[in-house]
């Protein structure tokens, strides 16, 4: 099997970091790329074998470059501090990487929300490409939710990630205020009426709820969408009283 390098992004992660990392034993060496934590993120990845690498870098995708070139190997997986690896996926990799024929694969996920699987609303059929060849792929220069961009064929698994996002509702608010900012920060400039304050949120959740069949998700699913279209709401806000 081709040799992995696991890239993980973290900062304040104490929560995540040993369960991530537990998922990675298959990988011949992982870097963790941390960002100022003040709570056990280091002390708990250094005691399980990572290798730390700190930085002032602040923006996830950054924070992954830097970790891709960084890399020892030739295959690289990046894994966020909120996902595991299952055994029926850390099996596919490994005989894929026996023979690879593509230079990227795309992963799916199953996400959980508030601790609950969520199958509508929008997430389903989510897939992200996270395995990938070292000298292939980059993220862009976006400060949030930037999608890889990889040079060549992509294949995809069949075996699922799983994607344990936002543990309570603290952790959803203490994110949205930190991507609100950083999808703000990307748009900077663009031009917002007031209308959109109103009708980007609405329109998000009819869209979730309705569109994207997240009532089939009780009532998860509608806490969801409100909590979604808040966030589009906060977004805009920011952008239209251009706050830094």
């Amino acid at each position: 099997m081709n040799k992995i390098t696991a890239v993980v992004v973290t900062h304040n992660e104490e929560e995540n970091i040993g369960d991530c990392l537990k998922c990675l034993d298959f990988v011949q060496e992982i870097l963790v790329i941390d960002t100022e934590s003040s709570d056990k993120t280091v002390e708990i990845a250094s005691r399980m074998g990572a290798k730390v690498i700190k930085t002032e870098i602040i923006y996830p995708e950054e924070k992954k470059n830097s970790g891709i070139k960084s890399a020892a190997f030739p295959w690289i997986l990046v894994v966020d501090a909120d996902e595991r690896v299952t055994p029926e996926l850390k099996s596919e990799i490994e005989r894929v990487l026996g023979n690879p024929e593509f230079n990227g694969y795309w992963i799916y996920r199953k996400n959980f929300f508030l601790g609950k699987e969520i199958k509508y609303c929008g997430w389903r059929g989510d897939k992200v490409i996270r395995l990938f060849k070292k000298n292939a792929g980059e993220y862009p220069e976006k400060r949030v939710h930037g999608k890889l961009r990889l040079n060549g064929r992509t294949g995809v698994l069949k075996s699922k990630l799983l994607h344990h996002s936002y543990r309570n509702v603290s952790d959803y608010f203490k994110k949205i205020d930190i991507y609100t900012k950083w999808n703000a920060r990307d748009l900077k400039g663009k031009k917002v009426c007031g209308c959109k304050l109103f009708l980007n949120p609405a329109s998000r959740f009819i869209n979730m709820y309705f569109s994207r069949l997240g009532f089939l998700d009780g009532i998860s699913g509608f806490i969801l969408c409100v909590m979604a279209s808040f966030s589009v709401f906060i977004k805009y806000l920011r952008i239209y009283l251009d706050e830094d």
